[in-house]
């Protein structure tokens, strides 16, 4: 896979388009009510950690993968902060990729208890 990348894609390009989907998703969720940003913006890479008011972090992430064919994974004390939700963003993900994110996480936030 890393010499395709490297040979196909370019390294540069790869990280380009991470940094450009990671910027994308980032926006997207911080503009997403109720989503609490954890990552900083000047610290993100291609790992976005949030928390979601009324869903914890292990319900989330089931919710998503059983609901939504989303996956995210929980982790706790996120480099000392709280735990949170931390989705990966790739090369390989588009712009309906994070609105598919965004708008499961809307409708999982919808039907919490």
């Amino acid at each position: 896979a890393t010499e395709w990348i490297s040979n196909e894609l370019g390294m540069q390009w790869a990280t380009n388009r991470i940094q450009e989907m990671a910027g994308y998703g980032y926006s997207a969720l911080q503009e997403t009510e109720g989503v609490t940003m954890v990552t900083p913006r000047e610290a993100m890479a291609g790992l976005i950690a949030f928390t979601v008011d009324k869903v914890d972090g292990p319900t989330l992430m089931e919710r998503m993968k059983d609901e939504h064919n989303v996956t995210l994974r929980y982790v706790t004390k996120y480099i000392n902060n709280p735990d949170a939700a931390r989705v990966s963003v790739g090369f390989y993900n588009n712009e309906e990729d994070i609105e598919k994110l965004v708008t499961s996480i809307q409708a999982v936030r919808a039907t919490a208890e």
